[in-house]
């Protein structure tokens, strides 16, 4: 008896566990598209990505015309180096979104893939 509580209270803690995780592993992909601009700066090390395709904005943010990401978020430096190889070379990306976080008043990017054209 002792034995099968002990189980039910391990799955029980394991679901709770995994439902604490869900907002940290949140994310929503884009279509894949083309980048017609980038921007960079406005008084912090920021970038913006405006693409062909509809902005996915699952976080709710006040703007969804372009995704923005900044230098205090992981990855930045490897994601604006793809952002602007793809740019600049003509591939097409998708872009993978936070749900829960914006930057800059528009969704915060925590990825990007690259596609060959």
């Amino acid at each position: 008896m002792f034995k099968k509580m002990t189980v039910q209270v391990v799955a029980a803690a394991c679901v709770v566990a995994a439902s604490a995780l869900q907002p940290a592993l949140a994310q929503t992909t884009s279509s894949v598209g083309s980048i017609v601009g980038i921007g960079a700066g406005w008084s912090a090390d920021i970038f913006s990505l405006a693409v062909t395709n509809t902005v996915p904005n699952p976080a709710g943010c006040a703007y969804s015309d372009a995704y923005v990401m900044s230098s205090n978020d992981p990855g930045y430096n490897t994601m604006y180096a793809a952002v602007l190889t793809a740019y600049s070379t003509g591939s097409q990306i998708a872009v993978t979104v936070s749900n829960t976080l914006c930057t800059a008043g528009r969704p915060t990017i925590i990825g990007v893939s690259v596609y060959n054209s």
